[in-house]
C-alpha cells in the first residue's frame, strides 16, 4: 500500500524498523527514486544497484542519496558506504530543515508510530508509562513533505502488535499532530485524512484497523 502511494521520481524519506525495511524492499519496480532521509539502512544497496535508486530527477543534489546517519545490520553495508561517492552526509540542522526539503518536488515522508488516535494524531515515543524514544526527525520531515510541491507524508505501521491494537480512540502521547496527519497505512488498506472532518477521519482510520477491534472503535467513537 506504501509503494502504491509513491510515484515514479519522488524522493523518499524513510525511518528504521520492521515496516521501514518491508517498505523498502516492495519498491523494486520503482523508477528514478531519490533518498533525502535522516538515515540509510542496508536495503539501500540493492535499490542503487537495481537502478531503482538513481536521485536523477532530485533538484537537490542530482545523482546522490542524502543522509544523516548510517544504521547498517552487516559489515558487508558499511564497507559498500565507505567512501561512495553516491551516498553523502550532512548535518540534521540541513537536512532536516523545511528549506531544504521544502525545495525538493515529490518529497515522500515515510514513518512508523506505535499508535495512532481516531482524530490522526501519532505516538512514536511512548508505550504505557516508558518512553521508548524520542520524536527524533519524524515531526520535521512529515512538516517539510507538506511544504514540497506535489509531497505527501505516510505513517505506516501493523494494525497490531503482539495482539494489542494501535489504532485506538486517543494516543497516550502526541508526536505528529491531527493538523500534520496525511495518509495512514496499514496492512488493511490505506486511510487519506488531509483535508478529511474529524469524523471522516474517523471512520477511514477504523477502516484500516483490525477488524476484530473495528466495532469497539466505532462504539468509542460514537460516545465522543
Amino acid at each position: 500500500y506504501v509503494a502504491d502511494l509513491i510515484r515514479d521520481g519522488s524522493t523518499i524519506e524513510i525511518g528504521i524498523g520492521r515496516v521501514s525495511s518491508a517498505v523498502l524492499k516492495s519498491l523494486g519496480d520503482k523508477r528514478d527514486l531519490g533518498i533525502h532521509s535522516g538515515v540509510v539502512t542496508d536495503e539501500l544497496v540493492p535499490l542503487i544497484e537495481r537502478g531503482v535508486v538513481t536521485n536523477s530527477r532530485k533538484t537537490k543534489h542530482r545523482g546522490v542519496s542524502v543522509a544523516t546517519s548510517a544504521i547498517g545490520k552487516t559489515r558487508t553495508f558499511y564497507d559498500w558506504l565507505d567512501h561512495n561517492a553516491v551516498v553523502e552526509f550532512y548535518p540534521a540542522d540541513y537536512t532536516h530543515a523545511a528549506r531544504t526539503i521544502a525545495a525538493i518536488p515529490n518529497f515522500v515522508a515515510v514513518n512508523s508510530a506505535l499508535q495512532v488516535d481516531l482524530t490522526g494524531q501519532a505516538n512514536s515515543e511512548q508505550v504505557g508509562p516508558v518512553p521508548i524514544a524520542g520524536v527524533g526527525g519524524q515531526l520535521d520531515f512529515v512538516r517539510g513533505a507538506h511544504l514540497s510541491r506535489g509531497g505527501k507524508s505516510i505513517i505506516a505501521l501493523t494494525s497490531t502488535l503482539n495482539g494489542i491494537n494501535r489504532i485506538v480512540p486517543n494516543v497516550q502521547t502526541v508526536s505528529v499532530t491531527k493538523s500534520d496527519a496525511d495518509f495512514v497505512v496499514t496492512e488493511y488498506g490505506v486511510a487519506s485524512l488531509k483535508g478529511k472532518s474529524l469524523t471522516e477521519r474517523a471512520l477511514e482510520l477504523i477502516n484500516v484497523a483490525d477488524p476484530g477491534y473495528r466495532e469497539r472503535l466505532k462504539y468509542h467513537f460514537a460516545r465522543g
